[in-house]
């Protein structure tokens, strides 16, 4: 069986010890494409990061925290991701047309759906590769991998139900927002081989790998 690729994650906000309360990215999540965005991002809000993860947690995903909770396709607030984008709005948008489709006749929006909370890695961590934890007190960055458990569980939707791996999350590295920028490549590189281990242990139990470093 193949290890299942996914790019999707989350920017979540400490709340003390291992416990953490986020909101979902749908766009790419890895390290080298979403680390260098965050880390700018909380080296502008350094002084203030209290009120910024208490603002992060009022929206569900985090295009919607970055457009203020408003869609730029419909120009509709508080509706939720834009998603199923058809025809050329992508373009418009791009040509600086605003709300190109203010009646949403050619996309739609996710629903708003519960934050996402370290306790729930199990479930989440399938759907999460990579998760960015904020601790505003003590200026910290904590990089996070879902990596593979072992066991299975029964998962549901309609009629249908599956037995579902479970992930739980695994830390690759916790990095000081007063030290330099951290090696994003290489941070993203642990990761996946801690991913890659865990998926040989629980999926190939003949493997004879001891370490993912």
């Amino acid at each position: 069986m193949l290890q299942p690729t996914n790019k999707r994650g989350a920017i979540g906000i400490s709340k003390g010890g291992k416990h953490w309360q986020g909101i979902y990215n749908f766009e790419d999540s890895t390290p080298i494409v979403l680390g260098p965005v965050i880390w700018e991002m909380l080296q502008e809000n350094w002084q203030s990061l209290l009120r910024w993860g208490k603002d992060l947690l009022q929206y569900t995903y985090w295009d919607e925290y970055l457009n203020e909770g408003f869609c730029p396709y419909c120009g509709k607030f508080d509706v939720g991701s834009p998603c199923n984008i058809k025809g050329n709005l992508y373009v418009a948008l791009e040509e600086g047309v605003l709300a190109p489709d203010p009646e949403a006749k050619f996309h739609s929006h996710r629903p708003k759906s519960k934050p996402l909370k370290s306790s729930n890695g199990v479930v989440d961590g399938l759907w999460t590769e990579w998760s960015y934890i904020v601790n505003p007190k003590d200026y910290m960055l904590e990089v996070v991998r879902s990596v593979r458990d072992k066991g299975a569980f029964p998962a549901h939707r309609g009629l249908q139900t599956w037995m579902q791996p479970k992930y739980r999350y695994h830390s690759v590295g916790l990095y000081s927002l007063f030290n330099d920028e951290p090696d994003w490549e290489r941070v993203q590189q642990i990761g996946q081989a801690a991913s890659a281990y865990y998926w040989d242990k629980y999926n190939n139990p003949q493997s004879n790998k001891k370490s993912f470093l």
